[in-house]
C-alpha cells in the first residue's frame, strides 16, 4: 500500500516538468553527497585527522562529480569503495540532469513553436484570423509605418505559427522597420487573446477566415470576446468587415465609437457602378486607399483660425484640402468656400505623409483669372450597360446605377442563373432604369457576340462566387474578362470594363494598366480595413466618399474649369473649382496616356486639352 501511494506521489511529481525533476535531482544528489560525508566523517576514514566535516563535504562533493580524482587517491581500501560507489551515483545523476535539460529545452522550443507564448508589445496593430486578406494588410501597414520607430505587427490564427512566418516570408519578403509577430489561437478564446495583448494595441483589425459557412457569425464572437470586461483596459479600436445590415448595427450597439464596421459587400457594389461610369475613377480610389502614394490625412492649423475655406485651400502647394472636421467631431467634405474655420477644428487633406501637410507661406497664390472658363457642363445623356453574370450582390449594383443615371438608361443583364425573387423586386425598387434579363452563359463566345458589346456605355463582368468556389468563379471571369479585351480590341473602341475577381492572385494574372479596364476585388476592402486601423475618423470620410448621397468624386471636363491649349497651374484649377463649389484633387490628361494625378504640385504649370478631365468632390 505505501509503496503504491510513494508512486502515485512520484507520477504526479514528475508530471510537473524539467524544473521539478532537476529540483529532485539536486535534492538527490544532495542528499548522497551528505550520506557519504557522514559515513567518512563518523569512521574518520580520511587520514588527516583535523579535517572538519565541512572538509567531509567538500571533498565527497569533490570526488562525486569527478571521478578522475579517484586514481590519485592513497586512502585505505574502505573510503576508496565509499567514495567509488558515491562516483557511480554522480555519474548516474550527472546524465539524468543531462537528459532531462536536453529534453526540457526541446520541449521549450517546441512550445515557442506553437505560438503558445506571451507577446510583450504595446502600441502594435493585432490582426485576429488568418486569409488571403492578411497578406495585403500586413504590405501596406509596413508601408504606413515607414516613419514609426519600434513598429510592430501582432498576428493570433488558428494557423500553425511556422506557417504563417512561412508565408509571410515568402509573400512580403522584408518588412522593414516593421517587426511581425505570429502566434497560434483562436481569437474567440479569452486565454488565447491574453496572449496578445489586445488592450495594448493600438488597433485590432478581425479577418473572418476564407472557406467558413457564416463569416459574420464568426466576426460577431470575436467582436464580443474584445469588448467583454476581461482585459484591464478597454480595446482603443476595432476595424472588422460584415456583410449583413443587422449584423453591422449590432456591432455598433456592442462597441460604440471605438468599432469600425466595413460593409464590404456595399462598398464593392459602390466602387464597381461609379467606377464603371467614369474611367479613371479606379486609379483615385486606389490612391487613396493604399500608403504607396497620397492618403488622407486630419491636421490641425491654428494659424487659419477665422480663415476660409478658399483660404485654406489655397494655402497648402503639395496637399490637397478637401474638408474640414469641426471642433464637434462632425466631418464636412467640400463645404462652401466661405466655410469659417474655428477655434478646435481639423483639416481634412490628401498628402504623402502626415508629416508633409504643411502651409506653403504663399501670401497671394498665382491664380491667372483669365485662363478660368464659364463653361457648362454637358448634359447627362441616357447609358446603356451591360451586366455580365450574377451573384448576391448584383441587386445593390442595380439600385445603385438607378441612383447615378438619367431617366431612360438601359441595363441588360445576362447570366446562366438569375434569382427569381431579386428580379421582381428589383422592378420596383428601378425608378430610371430599365432592366432586361437574358439567360446565357457569359464565357462562350458565340454568346458575347450576339450581345453586341461595342453598343454599350460600360460592361460590368461579375463573379459566380456564390454558385462556385472561388477558383472556379474566377476561372469563368478570366475566361470572359479575355473575350472581351478581344472584342474591344477589335471593334476600336475604349470600352469600359469593370470585372470583379475574388482571388488577388488571379486579378495579377490579368491586371492591365488601364483606366477603362478595372479589376475590383476584397484587397480594397482590405486597403479600407487597414486606413480605419490607422485612423478611425476615416470611417465618415469614405462613407460619404462611397455613398450615392453627399459629395463624391467625379472626373469633369476640364473645358468646365479651364481654358485648353494653355499652360495653367493647379492654383488657377482649384480656383476655378471653388467658384462652381466644388474641390478640386487632381486630373486626368490624354498626354499621360489617361492616368490620374491625384494631388498635385499646385505651382507646376500645366497644358490641358480637349478630352481632359478634372477630378473634384462635388454633390453632383
Amino acid at each position: 500500500m505505501y509503496l503504491k501511494r510513494l508512486r502515485y506521489w512520484l507520477d504526479n511529481y514528475m508530471s510537473k516538468g524539467t524544473p521539478a525533476i532537476v529540483m529532485a535531482l539536486f535534492v538527490l544528489s544532495g542528499l548522497i553527497i551528505v550520506f557519504v560525508a557522514t559515513l567518512l566523517f563518523v569512521f574518520r576514514l580520511e587520514p588527516k585527522p583535523e579535517s572538519s566535516y565541512w572538509d567531509y563535504i567538500w571533498v565527497t562533493f569533490l570526488h562525486t562529480y569527478d571521478p578522475s580524482q579517484l586514481a590519485y587517491d592513497d586512502k585505505p581500501w574502505q573510503y576508496e569503495i565509499i567514495i567509488f560507489i558515491a562516483c557511480l551515483a554522480g555519474l548516474f545523476l550527472l546524465s539524468t540532469l543531462v537528459g532531462v535539460l536536453m529534453a526540457g529545452f526541446q520541449a521549450k522550443i517546441l512550445e515557442l513553436r506553437k505560438g503558445k507564448t506571451l507577446v510583450v508589445e504595446e502600441d502594435h496593430t493585432l490582426i485576429l484570423g488568418w486569409s488571403e486578406e492578411v497578406i495585403s494588410v500586413i504590405r501596406e501597414i509596413i508601408i504606413a509605418n515607414h516613419n514609426r520607430k519600434n513598429a510592430c505587427i501582432v498576428i493570433l490564427s488558428e494557423k500553425e505559427k511556422m506557417w504563417m512566418e512561412d508565408e509571410i516570408r515568402i509573400k512580403i519578403g522584408n518588412s522593414g522597420n516593421t517587426r511581425i509577430v505570429c502566434r497560434s489561437g483562436s481569437p474567440i478564446e479569452f486565454s488565447d487573446l491574453d496572449i496578445v495583448v489586445p488592450h495594448k494595441a493600438r488597433a485590432v483589425i478581425v479577418i473572418s477566415p476564407d472557406n467558413i459557412a457564416n463569416p459574420d457569425a464568426y466576426v460577431m464572437k470575436v467582436i464580443l470576446a474584445l469588448t467583454s470586461d476581461k482585459f484591464p483596459a478597454p480595446i482603443k479600436s476595432i476595424v472588422c468587415s460584415l456583410a449583413d445590415e443587422d449584423n453591422r448595427n449590432i456591432a455598433r450597439l456592442i462597441g460604440g465609437e471605438r468599432i469600425s464596421v466595413v460593409a464590404a459587400e456595399n462598398v464593392i457594389a459602390q466602387i464597381i457602378t461609379q467606377t464603371c461610369r467614369q474611367p479613371g475613377l479606379s486609379f483615385v480610389y486606389q490612391e487613396l486607399l493604399d500608403f504607396d502614394g497620397d492618403e488622407i490625412y486630419f491636421q490641425n492649423e491654428p494659424r487659419l483660425f477665422a480663415f476660409d475655406y478658399r483660404d485654406a485651400v489655397m494655402s497648402y502647394e503639395t496637399s490637397t484640402i478637401i474638408g474640414i472636421r469641426k471642433a464637434s467631431n462632425e466631418i464636412v467634405l467640400n463645404p462652401s468656400s466661405f466655410s469659417m474655420l474655428g477655434m478646435g477644428d481639423s483639416l481634412i487633406a490628401i498628402s504623402e505623409d502626415d508629416d508633409t501637410v504643411i502651409m506653403s507661406g504663399i501670401a497671394k497664390p498665382p491664380i491667372n483669372t483669365e485662363a478660368i472658363s464659364n463653361g457648362t457642363e454637358p448634359i447627362q445623356k441616357r447609358e446603356r450597360v451591360l451586366i455580365l453574370g450574377w451573384n448576391k450582390n448584383a441587386p445593390n449594383i442595380l439600385r445603385e446605377l438607378d441612383h447615378y443615371v438619367t431617366m431612360e438608361s438601359q441595363a441588360r443583364v445576362v447570366a446562366e442563373r438569375l434569382v427569381g425573387e431579386h428580379i421582381f423586386q428589383l422592378d420596383a425598387d428601378l425608378k430610371k432604369l430599365d432592366c432586361t434579363f437574358t439567360y446565357g452563359s457569359i464565357t462562350k463566345r458565340g454568346v458575347l457576340d450576339s450581345l453586341d458589346i461595342p453598343s454599350f456605355d460600360s460592361v460590368i463582368l461579375l463573379s459566380y462566387d456564390d454558385i462556385h468556389d472561388v477558383q472556379e468563379a474566377d476561372s469563368q471571369t478570366l475566361v470572359t474578362l479575355v473575350h472581351l479585351r478581344d472584342i474591344a480590341a477589335k471593334s476600336g473602341k475604349q470600352l469600359s470594363i469593370v470585372s470583379e475577381m475574388r482571388d488577388e492572385r488571379n486579378r495579377s494574372l490579368v491586371e492591365i494598366d488601364s483606366v477603362h479596364d478595372f479589376i475590383v476585388s476584397h484587397q480594397l476592402v482590405s486597403l479600407l480595413m487597414t486606413q480605419l486601423s490607422e485612423n478611425p475618423e476615416l470611417d465618415y470620410v469614405f462613407k460619404d466618399l462611397f455613398d450615392d448621397s453627399g459629395v463624391e468624386i467625379y472626373l469633369k471636363a476640364v473645358e468646365v474649369y479651364v481654358k485648353t491649349d494653355m499652360p495653367v497651374n493647379f492654383y488657377t484649377v482649384s480656383e476655378a473649382a471653388l467658384r462652381r463649389n466644388e474641390t478640386a484633387i487632381g486630373y486626368k490628361r490624354i498626354a499621360d496616356q489617361g492616368k490620374v494625378k491625384v494631388n498635385p504640385k499646385k505651382s507646376d504649370m500645366v497644358t490641358f486639352q480637349h478630352g481632359d478631365m478634372i477630378v473634384v468632390l462635388a454633390e453632383q
